[in-house]
């Protein structure tokens, strides 16, 4: 059983019994599956770094804006295999004004993206609403939707 394997399949039992977001959740189930696949298409394995970079992202919420490794290897004991909220185990000493204590992402609870995550969920929406009309991606006509997002609720939580 391979490492990422074992790890994804921690993360999904132990974090079950919290109310993980349902994108946490799929992404943890794929990267399971992709983990012991043998003959794996170009589309999967694009939607398998997807889901890989969106679950990592979810995991260094509780250390995003911690820049002291020791300190990070002390709050997850050695090995991050546990969602935390933000600043969850980091004491307060993040820039040297604790910022590690405080909610830096005010909403967010543990399995969350942090705000690159939820770029990279606002990026994939921008594209899904191009599918029929395929073509290079333009920031110019991304802005409207990114403008709206961030005056209208940014949170991924319960989109799937």
């Amino acid at each position: 059983m391979s490492a990422i394997y074992r790890i994804s399949n921690k993360l999904l039992i132990n974090n079950m019994k919290s109310n993980l977001p349902s994108i946490t959740c799929l992404a943890l189930l794929s990267i399971r599956g992709f983990a012991t696949a043998v003959d794996v298409k170009k589309e999967d394995k694009i939607r398998g770094a997807l889901y890989g970079a969106l679950v990592a992202d979810a995991l260094c919420l509780g250390s995003h804006y911690e820049y002291d490794a020791p300190k990070i290897k002390q709050a997850y004991n050695g090995i991050i295999d546990e969602y935390m909220a933000p600043g969850e185990q980091m004491g307060g000493q993040t820039h040297g004004v604790g910022w590690g204590a405080r909610n830096y992402h005010p909403g967010t609870t543990k399995g969350d993206q942090t705000d690159y995550g939820e770029y990279n969920v606002l990026v994939l929406e921008h594209l899904a609403q191009s599918v029929d009309n395929p073509h290079s991606f333009d920031v110019l006509e991304f802005i409207p939707l990114w403008q709206q997002r961030l005056t209208n609720g940014w949170k991924v939580k319960n989109m799937i």
